[in-house]
């Protein structure tokens, strides 16, 4: 990753790092209210107990406090579906003339994403942003073997940036989502202090965050622990552009000032020719790590691409009265969530100090049989004795309770406030509708209703989309720098698929001769599109749907019987299961050998080579093709002997013609005295007709030549 390393002294150091520090804790102090924020709004969903946090948890001690998680239902829907929908990062040429390069840019994309686990790293910051508001993930370089040294080929990674609220703090004056303005940026770093000083042996090993209140990390960090910062910083000179042209293709390169030594003898070799130069800004990125000390733990160096490798993504943001403010699923309905959870909780109590009714007797009534009667409520008992109640003459006046203690009674206001605050909760995060599930709802209601659900998630949507934009944007750049001369390179397709393909491969052009490079992904300008849908397993199986409702359909049409076998070929290709390999390569070189697909690998292109070959040999030794061939070019002489006599009649009508014409000029010259003026006139009549006929006749001779059958006398 390290292009270009730093040096200078240590009072420099000093003062450079002084002023990073300084610049770090103004952002940090800028951004504290938002960092806050998103931290409780992630521990409300993710820490057990949370949602009684703060004023509820004095009000409800020594009470039943449950907890009925609707937002966390919602969050882990919306995850679910971005799971199976996840978008997809892709190229396509700005000039519309390098679909190839395009193509190969998507995937080494694709390829260094599936390496890496960049998936993870992309669906990890979707997740912190849903819950809080704010994710991110980073680009990086790899070396493709570490231990060899003299091999500088490397690959791009994808990593997450982890609680990304709280380690990640960008330049204030930053005004754009997704910080493409921004100059510089932070992460923040809990590294072991063992492990560091093994590291760094002889560095001044202090936390480069001073602050004790760890609260936006909630890292529940030990004394055995510091903060390391890790600073990416965008650098922008002036210098020369020079551009070298081939004379003879006119391709054209562009170096800067302090790269032409390293080519000049190349380009020299290939042709080129100085162009021009011109003053321009070169834009390029620092990165540096420091500790608490006052010199680098790792010095400033050149990172590949030309922009700050960090993707913020946000759920929902804007940026008001000079600040942004972001947010999640959560913030907006942690209120409702929690008058859920103390309706639910305050129902449960009455529920549980509320069993029965509670008869009133006298001390005499229960006399001797006070035990039996406390423990009414634990036993089921066929009985409980009782003593009547006697006058002074001793006559029974009452033998049951005196009265009973009715348990309260529920106010139906609850009941009908927990439907509402809990389809209030579900209305706002668009979580699970009654009706999509209806069975007894048409398809258009159901329609409305996912139409209307997603609706509430599509702005989020739209911002993973401008993340993963500017995620693409940022790899493109990269990938111009680190796969920049000729090398081979594995592609992945987006149906899973590997290929190999060499970049800058060297290839003579057959028009001119002179030997050009193809595969460049440097040379053109690529747009990054992004789209979201199913994933590839789900559209396979919506293809093998399609495909077998349409065998179906085509056994029906007239001369549909031609269109089975590939149908049939495509269903086999979609088809999941075990011990299939041997049938799908098998169908794959019928569908090559019926020319239903074009070879696309390596394997395919050499046996698309040999089954040319065989066909070849066949054809030349085959007594019966030779004579269809024969019969083939017969049929061409005979369709363009006819064609000849359909041009000569053709200029025999009009040699006719002009022969008419001429006897009809004589006539008129023998039998009609005209003026001198007139015969002058009929002259250059008779002249401009007579280059007519010239012409005519040429005419038909071309005509007789284009004609002529090739091969054929």
């Amino acid at each position: 990753m390290v292009n270009q390393a730093y040096s200078g002294d240590n009072k420099d150091n000093a003062d450079v790092i002084g002023k990073y520090r300084l610049e770090f804790e103004r952002a940090r102090n800028h951004t504290e209210e938002q960092r806050d924020m998103c931290n409780e709004d992630i521990r409300f969903v993710t820490t057990p107990a949370a949602q009684w946090d703060g004023f509820l948890s004095e009000q409800f001690s020594n009470r039943p406090r449950f907890q009925l998680d609707k937002l966390s239902q919602a969050v882990n829907r919306f995850y679910g579906e971005w799971l199976t929908g996840r978008a997809t990062v892709t190229y396509r040429p700005e000039n519309g003339k390098a679909e190839k390069e395009a193509d190969i840019l998507s995937g080494l994309y694709r390829k260094d994403e599936r390496r890496c686990g960049g998936d993870f790293a992309v669906d990890n910051a979707v997740l912190e942003a849903i819950r809080g508001g704010m994710g991110a993930y980073r680009f990086s370089t790899e070396y493709v073997d570490e231990e060899d040294t003299e091999n500088d080929d490397q690959y791009i990674t994808i990593e997450p940036v982890y609680s990304a609220h709280a380690s990640l703090i960008w330049d204030s004056n930053a005004k754009r989502m997704d910080k493409a303005d921004a100059k510089w940026c932070y992460i923040i770093h809990e590294v072991d202090t063992e492990s560091l000083e093994e590291q760094f042996p002889d560095a001044d090993l202090s936390s480069f965050t001073q602050s004790n209140d760890r609260r936006d990390f909630n890292w529940n960090s030990s004394n055995n622990s510091m903060f390391i910062a890790e600073r990416y910083g965008v650098v922008v000179e002036k210098t020369k552009a020079i551009s070298y042209i081939h004379p003879v293709t006119g391709e054209r390169k562009t170096y800067y000032q302090d790269q032409i030594a390293d080519v000049m003898d190349e380009l020299s070799d290939m042709g080129f020719e100085l162009d021009g130069e011109k003053k321009v800004s070169r834009r390029y990125v620092e990165r540096c790590v420091m500790g608490g000390g006052s010199d680098y733990l790792e010095p400033p160096a050149r990172i590949a691409g030309k922009n700050i490798p960090v993707v913020p993504l946000y759920a929902y943001w804007t940026y008001t009265d000079g600040q942004e403010f972001y947010w999640g699923m959560v913030r907006n309905q942690k209120d409702a969530q929690r008058l859920l959870n103390m309706q639910i909780s305050s129902l449960a109590e009455i529920a549980a100090t509320s069993i029965k009714q509670v008869p009133i007797f006298t001390p005499e009534q229960v006399s001797g049989h006070e035990g039996n009667w406390a423990q009414a409520h634990l036993g089921k008992k066929n009985y409980q004795l009782l003593n009547p109640i006697t006058d002074e003459e001793g006559n029974v006046v009452q033998n049951g309770p005196i009265g009973v203690v009715s348990p309260p009674i529920v106010d139906p206001a609850l009941g009908a406030l927990i439907e509402v605050t809990g389809s209030h909760i579900q209305q706002e995060t668009g979580g699970n509708p009654q009706n999509v599930l209806d069975p007894q709802a048409s398809g258009k209601a159901i329609l409305a209703t996912q139409q209307r659900v997603d609706m509430q998630t599509a702005s989020i949507m739209k911002n993973i989309k401008k993340a993963l934009k500017r995620g693409g944007e940022i790899y493109r750049d990269m990938a111009a720098d680190i796969y920049n001369g000729p090398q081979m390179m594995t592609l992945l397709g987006e149906d899973d698929i590997e290929s190999t393909v060499m970049l800058f491969e060297a290839v003579m052009d057959s028009q001119t001769g002179n030997i050009v490079e193809i595969n460049d992904i440097t040379k053109d300008k690529f747009e990054v599109v992004v789209d979201t849908g199913p994933d590839y397993a789900s559209r396979r199986q919506e293809t093998m749907n399609n495909l077998l409702e349409m065998l179906g359909v085509v056994g029906n049409m007239p001369q549909g019987e031609s269109y089975i076998p590939a149908i049939m070929g495509m269903i086999i290709e979609n088809t999941d299961g075990t011990n299939l390999d041997d049938l799908k390569e098998f169908n794959n070189k019928q569908m090559m050998r019926s020319g239903f697909r074009e070879p696309k690998s390596d394997e395919d292109k050499a046996f698309m080579q040999q089954l040319q070959q065989e066909q070849a040999q066949n054809q030349e030794q085959n007594p019966m093709v030779l004579a269809a061939q024969a019969e083939m070019m017969k049929g061409q002489a005979d369709m363009l002997s006819a064609q000849n006599k359909q041009a000569a009649n053709q200029i025999n009508m009009f040699k006719a013609e002009t022969e008419r014409m001429e006897l009809g000029v004589d006539a008129q010259v023998a039998g009609v005295k005209i003026e001198n003026t007139q015969a002058d006139t009929m002259n250059k009549r008779l002249d401009g007709m007579g280059k007519m006929i010239d012409n005519g006749g040429k005419r038909m001779d071309v005509q007789r030549r284009l004609l002529q059958p090739i091969g054929f006398q």
